[in-house]
């Protein structure tokens, strides 16, 4: 977590996140999947603030926020339900 700088106004970054930033850069550059920086992550030793390692939901953030990706799942033209949009469309 940030703490906050001795004017107590501006927040300081975290060493051990800013840590884990580099790695997820690092990891992301050479191709990895979330879920791969995930369990390379894991393996590594990589834990969240709550001492538990990081999920996907997390790694995603990181990867948003410091490489600017947005992550989206193409539409592959089915409905939760299974039915194409025509499909749908008609009941």
């Amino acid at each position: 977590m940030a703490s906050l700088a001795a004017d107590g106004k501006t927040l300081e970054p975290e060493p051990s996140e800013q840590a884990t930033i580099v790695q997820v850069k690092e990891l992301r550059s050479a191709g990895l999947s979330i879920r791969k920086i995930v369990a390379e992550l894991a393996h590594n030793g990589v834990v969240g603030r709550t001492g538990k390692p990081l999920d996907v939901p997390q790694v995603h953030r990181i990867v948003a926020r410091a490489l600017g990706e947005t992550i989206h799942r193409p539409y592959d033209g089915d409905w939760l339900n299974g039915k194409s949009l025509e499909e749908h469309s008609e009941g």
